[in-house]
């Protein structure tokens, strides 16, 4: 007999969504696979994989670990799952004529000072060349704790974008590892994100007001 979690829910023996799990090694692809260009078009070049594949592997196996048993998370994973969550919450408030993505593994974790500072999504114009190339107008970082990220706004120069940082606990309607476990024990986290994206919205645009971004994105009506 399966032991309570914090939650009050048994742990043993639940059959893993496939439709997270889906979600969850669509983002690690997605993060192995997209290109971005800086803020002249030029496509960034890819640094050795020494500089980041490890740090890649390791998240790969902590999110998709969490993917499949979201009611026993270790530390870290939950704070990977909170990116993955928030890129689907911005794709369905975010208009076809934007992309949103994870950012790149080589920038996120390469860590090299022409690249930094870094972030976890971007949204911004895709390119038709075959292999997905974008270009952000906006990134983002995210955090699961108050102190995981200064909350003070960013610039990349390289890039020519703002960052702005979201907090799992900030002002956005998120309640912390409570919104994370939910999202993971849902039978249909496509719908839990479309509710969450609802109470998103309007603390959103409020932030991309207070830092005159609003014309750098566009919405779903």
């Amino acid at each position: 007999m399966g032991e309570l979690n914090e939650f009050g829910s048994k742990s043993e023996n639940l059959a893993i969504n496939s439709e997270l799990l889906a979600l969850a090694k669509n983002h690690i692809q997605q993060k192995r696979a997209v290109l971005i260009a800086d803020k002249n078009g030029q496509v960034i070049k890819i640094p050795d994989k020494k500089y980041w594949e490890k740090r890649m592997n390791n998240y790969e196996q902590m999110l998709l670990d969490w993917a499949k048993n979201p009611y026993n998370p270790t530390s870290g994973n939950e704070g990977f799952a909170f990116e993955l969550f928030l890129t689907e919450v911005l794709r369905s408030i975010i208009s076809g004529e934007q992309v949103v993505s994870p950012t790149p593994a080589f920038f996120d974790f390469c860590q090299q000072s022409e690249l930094l500072p870094s972030a976890d999504i971007m949204i911004g114009k895709a390119g038709k060349n075959g292999t997905e190339i974008i270009t952000p107008e906006i990134l983002i970082a995210t955090g699961f704790k108050k102190d995981s990220r200064q909350t003070k706004n960013t610039w990349n120069n390289l890039l020519g974008a703002p960052i702005l940082n979201i907090l799992c606990n900030g002002n956005y309607s998120f309640n912390g590892k409570n919104t994370i476990f939910l999202f993971g024990i849902s039978k249909n986290p496509k719908e839990y994100i479309q509710q969450q994206a609802k109470n998103f919205r309007d603390p959103f645009i409020n932030t991309l007001k207070n830092n005159n971004l609003l014309d750098a994105v566009k919405l779903v009506p």
